[in-house]
């Protein structure tokens, strides 16, 4: 069984309890076939959150230094992220 995504979903209900999160333009993300979403994020817990509260699945494209860390790695395999080596890309 694939953990990631379910481990992502209580990591963003914890991040996110007590606090208002507000996503503007969901409604224009089809909920099937090809789409490409741009994100800025500003801290850490920007793509737990992202991840829990977008209506698909999401694979990100990652730093290649993230994967460093056993957890995130794990998590990024399970979600099936992209690995971007910086100046290679």
């Amino acid at each position: 069984m694939n953990w990631a995504p379910i481990i992502t979903r209580g990591v963003s209900a914890a991040v996110t309890l007590g606090a208002r999160v507000t996503i503007h333009g969901q409604e224009h993300v089809p909920m099937s076939g090809p789409v490409i979403v741009v994100s800025n994020h500003l801290s850490w817990a920007d793509p737990a959150i992202f991840v829990g509260r977008f209506p698909r699945h999401i694979v990100f494209m990652a730093k290649e230094e993230l994967w460093r860390n056993p957890f995130l790695r794990m998590l990024g395999l399970g979600h099936g992220d992209i690995l971007v080596r910086r100046g290679e890309a």
